[in-house]
Formats: structure tokens, C-alpha cells, sequence
């Protein structure tokens, strides 16, 4: 949805699967960069940040998007009607600029469909219960797209319900497709390592460990939903078609060997210590404000040592300026190794350190989860730190 041409397109891909019977709807995301460009616009108005009103401002971008993609396809002699995520049912709490998907609600959009109308959503969108227009963060239309179609894959479900038990989706009643600018998910960044393996098949428990750990093609809480629901995804190239199927199938139950090497942040972590006495507080805190923590512990053994969080100061602005006093370590990432039984096996973490070693990238931390280790380096290391450990571990193994 980068420019006129790529929307036009869309519409013909979204033509010829109506055409083939196919109810179709389309979650769509802002043009190019416009959300960034609507953030600039906000910050040389005003350095104050009101986020009720650049909810209001950001969910103009996807609005655009739904429109023109309606009147494409209008030229191909197919009939379609947009909705904003409100329109579409998308029920959110009250968190302005990262709501939380409560319900779905997707009555007029099962009237369009039974029309035989092609219904266009705003991803990244939603209203709360008090009315306001909510926006859902990072990630949020691919959220979206999986959440409705969640909702629309089972008509007993009736949408999303409160309480979040999604149920399972029957396979063949309805399916998720991402259509990215990648040809589907890679063992690593392909722009940081030309020999990253792409995979046809993924299970979605593997997917969603990649994802919190920073494969940047989806965002966590989309694989989540997936993963709950027991809906497949594809993910692939808007162009191309090539990609990868996510589905809940199981992985190898013994397999150890190392998956995929992803990176938490590159633009630079910081680490923040509290006092024993400020940490329920502060953890509060984060809950209330739905902040993502990259990392979370105790500093050492001792009850009285204090808590130790590491977040990333773009998502966290207020939070980081409020306590700039408690920051400790600036310029961090974490570069992770996906897989499984890491705990129960030293061996890739040992292979790790030791190529690390001979690379000379300095580890600062290490955080070991049962399909996962990450290791903490300098923001100037990440790059490197992620091709030493794909060389290192998958490169050279069988798939």
C-alpha cells in the first residue's frame, strides 16, 4: 500500500480471489510512511503529547488506505465498502496509541459479505467502550487481520469474546493471509545475513518465540491470537507469492537444534535499576501503562538487591524520562538464538560464547527461556552479534 501503482495492485490480487468465489476482507495499513510522517507533523505542532488526539490523527492514515483500495476496486468491476475499525466491530480498552483488542463485534461486516460486497478494514484501529477512537501500537494491523478473522472464521463464536477464550477455529472454514514486502520468514534478517534460510513451514509455538524476540515480520500479539485460535497463517511477498505457512503444528519434540537468530532492538535499549522498595511500584506502574519489558529480574540473589527492567525508550518515552535518574546502561540490544531445550542443553550456548569470543563482542548480560537465550551487547555489536551466531549454529546444520 506504499504508492497509487502497489494499491492498484492490491485491488487486482483481491479481484481475482472474489472472482473465484471467494468472500474476501482486506485489512489494510497506512500509505508508505505516512504514520511517520502524521508523528512528525504532530511534533513541529507541538513538543506536548496528547495521546487521545494523535490516536485521532494516526488512524487517518489507514482511512486513506480503505478508501482507495475501494475505489480501485470498483474499476475492476468489484463492489466494495470500507470501514474504519470501529465500523467493523473492533472493540478495544481504553489505552490511547496501545489498545488491547477486548472483543469483535463483526455484524455489518458479515451483512457486506453476505452481499457479496469485498469489505475493506482499517487495521491498527479500534473504539473503546466509552466511544473514543483507539489505535493498538506496533503491529496492530497485522493484529487485526488475525483477530477478524478469528471472528469471522466460526459463526457460532459470534467475534471475539471478553473473556479472551478466542476457541479454535475449524481448519478450511476461514484462513489468515499476510502480505508483507519479505518472501515469508527467514532464519535471520536477510539484509544482515545473505545466508539466512527461509521456511516453508513453521509451527506457530516456534513463530511466536521469534516474534518476542524480534523477527520483525510479525508482531507478537498477532501470532498470539493465531495461536490460541488454532488459525493458520500465511505469511508471504505481496508480489511474488512466495512465503511461509504458520500453522499449529508441532515441532520435533526432541530437536535442539537452533532455528533462527533475531534481534530485540537496534536503535538502543536501556537498562533501569529500582530499589528493593520501588519495585512493586514501578511494576505496577508498567502493568497500568501496558509497557513492553524486554527484560525483567531481580539484580542478583539478594532479596534487598533491587529490580532491574531494560525497555525501549521509543515505546516507553514518558516512563523513561519520568525516572532518567534510574537509568543505568544506554546504547543496549539483545540478539536471541530461537529453538528448543536450551535449558536442558549448554551446547549452543556454549558454541555461542565461544563464537562471540573469537569475534571479540563483548557480552554483557544473559538471559536463558526454554526455547530461547538471549545475549545482551552493545546497540554498535547487534549486527555483527547476529551474523557470528547464524554462522555459528545454523548455517552449517541440517534443516
Amino acid at each position: 500500500m506504499g504508492n497509487p501503482e502497489k494499491i492498484r495492485g492490491v485491488a487486482l490480487r483481491v479481484a481475482e480471489a472474489k472472482r473465484h468465489g471467494q468472500p474476501v476482507v482486506v485489512v489494510v495499513s497506512a500509505m508508505g510512511d505516512t504514520t511517520d510522517e502524521l508523528l512528525g507533523l504532530a511534533r513541529k505542532v507541538t513538543p506536548a503529547t496528547c495521546e487521545r488526539e494523535l490516536d485521532m490523527l494516526l488512524t487517518a492514515g489507514e482511512r486513506i488506505s480503505m478508501a482507495l483500495l475501494s475505489m480501485a476496486l470498483r474499476d475492476h468491476g468489484i463492489e466494495a465498502i470500507s470501514f474504519t475499525g470501529s465500523q467493523a466491530g473492533i472493540i478495544t480498552d481504553e489505552n490511547h496509541t496501545r489498545a488491547r483488542i477486548l472483543e469483535i463485534r463483526p455484524t455489518r461486516v458479515r451483512q457486506e459479505l453476505e452481499k457479496g460486497r469485498v469489505v475493506i478494514v482499517a487495521g491498527f484501529q479500534g473504539v473503546s467502550r466509552a466511544k473514543e477512537v483507539t489505535t493498538l501500537g506496533r503491529g496492530g494491523s497485522d493484529t487485526t487481520a488475525v483477530a477478524l478473522a478469528v471472528a469471522l472464521g466460526d459463526s457460532s463464536l459470534g467475534g471475539v469474546p471478553r473473556d479472551g477464550s478466542l476457541g479454535r477455529v475449524p481448519r478450511g472454514h476461514a484462513k489468515c493471509e499476510i502480505f508483507t514486502d519479505v518472501e515469508g520468514i527467514f532464519s535471520a534478517d536477510p539484509g544482515l545475513v545473505p545466508k539466512a534460510r527461509r521456511y516453508r513451514r513453521l509451527s506457530t509455538d516456534l513463530m511466536l518465540e521469534m516474534a518476542v524476540r524480534g523477527a520483525q515480520v510479525m508482531h507478537p500479539r498477532s501470532i498470539e491470537i493465531a495461536r490460541i485460535a488454532g488459525m493458520p497463517l500465511f505469511v508471504g511477498h505481496s508480489v511474488t507469492g512466495e512465503g511461509t505457512m504458520i500453522e499449529p503444528a508441532k515441532e520435533t519434540l526432541e530437536s535442539e537444534t537452533p532455528r533462527a537468530v533475531a534481534v530485540t532492538a537496534r536503535r538502543g535499549l536501556v537498562r533501569m535499576t529500582f530499589s528493593e522498595s520501588e519495585a512493586a511500584a514501578v511494576l505496577d506502574e508498567t502493568a497500568e501503562l501496558n509497557l513492553p519489558l524486554h527484560d525483567c529480574r531481580r539484580n542478583g540473589e539478594d532479596t534487598a538487591a533491587g529490580l532491574s527492567l531494560v525497555l525501549d525508550p521509543a515505546e516507553c518515552r514518558a516512563f523513561v524520562e519520568k525516572y532518567a535518574g534510574r537509568v543505568t546502561a544506554r546504547g543496549l540490544a539483545g540478539v536471541s538464538v530461537i529453538g528448543r531445550h536450551f535449558q536442558q542443553n549448554a551446547r549452543p550456548l556454549s558454541r555461542a560464547f565461544h563464537a562471540l569470543e573469537q569475534a571479540r563482542i563483548a557480552t554483557l548480560r544473559l538471559t536463558t527461556h526454554p526455547q530461547s537465550f538471549t545475549v545482551w551487547v552493545s546497540d554498535a555489536d547487534a549486527s555483527g552479534a547476529v551474523t557470528v551466531l547464524h554462522k555459528a549454529l545454523i548455517e552449517n546444520t541440517a534443516d
